[in-house]
C-alpha cells in the first residue's frame, strides 16, 4: 500500500483532474443514487409502450425470432423493425463484426435510443410460438445481431433477432405477436396423414367449368370436413411443354358445398424455372374451429411458405416474411 503522503498526493491530483474535466466529485450516496436511477431507467425502457404490438407473423428458430432482415421481400416481412446501423450496434456492444452473433447490450442509453427509433419490440414483449400440434408463449429477453446473407449489393450482411429463454418442443412453424392466440394443441395434421377422397362426378364437372384444361392435371383430393372447407384439391400439370408457358403448373383449390376457391397458383416458366406447391398440413392456430392451411412452394427457384387463415367464406392469406432470392 502507498504511504499516507503518497495517498494524499494521489487524491489531490485525482481531484484536480476531475475538476479540470468539468465533472463534479460525488459522494458514495450520490453514486449509489445514480446507479439506482440507471436501473430504474432500464426498467422503464423494458416496460414502456405497453400497447400491443401490431399483429405480425415471423419466422425464427427454437430460441429466437427474426425481427429484421434486408433479405426479406421488399415491403414485406419487416413489420416490427426498420434497418439499423448494425456495425454501430456491434461496436457499442463490444462485439466482433466477424462473429456469427453479437448479443446487444441494452443497458446502454445510446443503444436503447436506436431501438426507440427503429424497432417496436422491447424486453418483456410476448410472442406466440406456433409449432406442429403445439403453441406456447415466449417472453423476449434480449436482442442479438447475426451474420446474414445479403441479397442486393447494398444490403447489410446482418439481421436482428429477439431472444427468449423458454424451452420449446421443437422448431416452430412460425411466430406471431397476436397474444390472443391460445396456448396448447392447435390440432396440426400433416398432409401425409390426411384422408383422401376422389371428387364426385358432379364436383369434377363443376371444376372443369372453372379451371381451363382441368383434364391436363393429376389431382390429389384431401378430405378436410371443416366448417370452412370440405375438401382441398392439389392439382399438378401432368406434362409440361414450351407451349404451356404462363399456364398454371400447380394449383391449390379449396371446395366447400360445391363452391371452389383458388388459393395458390404457380405457373409454367420457361426462363426462370417452373414453380411448385405442396401442402404441409392443416391446423387451427387461432382456435376458432375453422381449419387453417400451411403450404410450401417455390417460385422462380425461390422457396417460400404460405399460410391461409380459415374464415366463414373460406380462406384469407396471411402475410409471411419470406426471403427474396434475388435483388
Amino acid at each position: 500500500m502507498p504511504p499516507p503522503n503518497r495517498l494524499k498526493k494521489l487524491a489531490f491530483w485525482l481531484f484536480v483532474a476531475v475538476a479540470a474535466s468539468g465533472l463534479t466529485v460525488q459522494s458514495s450516496d450520490q453514486i449509489e443514487s445514480l446507479i439506482d436511477k440507471q436501473k430504474q431507467e432500464n426498467r422503464v425502457w423494458d416496460q414502456e409502450d405497453n400497447e400491443d404490438l401490431p399483429v405480425a407473423f415471423l419466422f425464427g428458430d427454437s430460441s429466437s425470432i427474426l425481427l429484421y432482415s434486408a433479405a426479406a421481400n421488399r415491403g414485406r416481412g419487416n413489420a416490427l423493425s426498420e434497418p439499423f446501423e448494425f456495425d454501430e450496434l456491434i461496436q457499442l456492444s463490444r462485439g466482433n463484426p466477424a462473429d456469427s452473433e453479437t448479443v446487444l447490450n441494452t443497458d446502454l442509453v445510446s443503444l436503447r435510443e436506436a431501438f426507440e427509433q427503429h424497432c417496436l419490440v422491447r424486453p418483456g414483449d410476448v410472442f406466440v410460438a406456433v409449432g406442429p400440434s403445439w403453441q406456447q408463449y415466449v417472453e423476449i429477453k434480449d436482442f442479438a445481431v447475426r451474420k446474414d446473407r445479403p441479397i442486393c449489393a447494398s444490403d447489410s450482411p446482418y439481421s436482428l433477432w429477439a431472444r427468449f429463454e423458454e424451452g420449446l418442443p421443437g422448431k416452430p412453424l412460425f411466430y406471431s405477436t397476436d397474444t390472443d392466440l391460445p396456448q396448447g394443441d392447435n390440432h396440426f395434421v400433416a398432409a401425409s396423414t390426411l384422408p383422401k377422397q376422389p371428387l364426385s362426378d358432379d364436383l369434377k364437372e363443376r371444376l372443369m367449368d372453372q379451371i381451363k384444361f382441368a383434364g391436363d392435371y393429376d389431382m390429389t383430393t384431401y378430405l378436410i370436413n371443416a366448417p370452412n372447407c370440405d375438401r382441398l384439391l392439389m392439382l399438378h400439370r401432368r406434362i409440361v411443354s414450351p407451349d404451356d408457358a404462363e399456364l398454371p403448373n400447380d394449383l391449390a383449390v379449396s371446395e366447400k358445398s360445391g363452391v371452389f376457391q383458388r388459393l395458390l397458383v404457380e405457373r409454367v416458366q420457361t426462363d426462370q424455372g417452373t414453380g411448385h406447391i405442396q401442402l404441409d398440413g392443416v391446423l387451427d392456430y387461432n382456435g376458432d374451429g375453422r381449419i387453417d392451411l400451411l403450404f410450401s412452394g417455390d417460385h422462380a427457384g425461390c422457396p417460400y411458405q404460405a399460410l391461409f387463415e380459415g374464415t366463414d367464406q373460406g380462406f384469407d392469406p396471411v402475410d409471411l416474411p419470406n426471403k427474396a432470392c434475388a435483388c
